[in-house]
């Protein structure tokens, strides 16, 4: 599952070159709303959602590295883009997972119990 991520990260990274229309509310932002979302649809725990988040990014940014390579004949590996991306990521999964937690225990604990009701 984590190839198939990386290679739509590399293609997402390819798009700003050749449709940057897609990314008028910024790229970081695209890319976060993105794959946060699909991550939270495909994944269950944040175990996973986490490990397929970090392999998937790094390898599509390999990926996208080096296709572009013939292009620029530079390899920047770990750029500040790239790092900026992966931890808000990580904070955006993160805090979407305190979130889940918290109305969960916030539902556990008003919801009434349905056997002291009548009928």
């Amino acid at each position: 599952m984590s190839i198939s991520f990386a290679y739509l990260f590399a293609a997402l990274r390819l798009t700003e070159w050749y449709e940057p229309v897609i990314f008028l509310f910024g790229h970081l932002l695209t890319y976060i709303i993105c794959f946060t979302f699909i991550f939270f649809l495909f994944f269950h725990s944040f175990k996973e959602r986490l490990a397929c988040a970090i392999i998937a990014s790094c390898s599509g940014e390999i990926i996208y590295q080096l296709h572009i390579f013939p292009l620029t004949s530079l390899l920047h590996i770990g750029e500040v883009f790239f790092l900026n991306y992966l931890i808000t990521l990580i904070a955006a999964l993160y805090s979407l997972e305190l979130l889940h937690k918290l109305v969960t225990m916030i539902n556990n604990v008003v919801s009434p119990s349905r056997s002291n009701l009548p009928g």
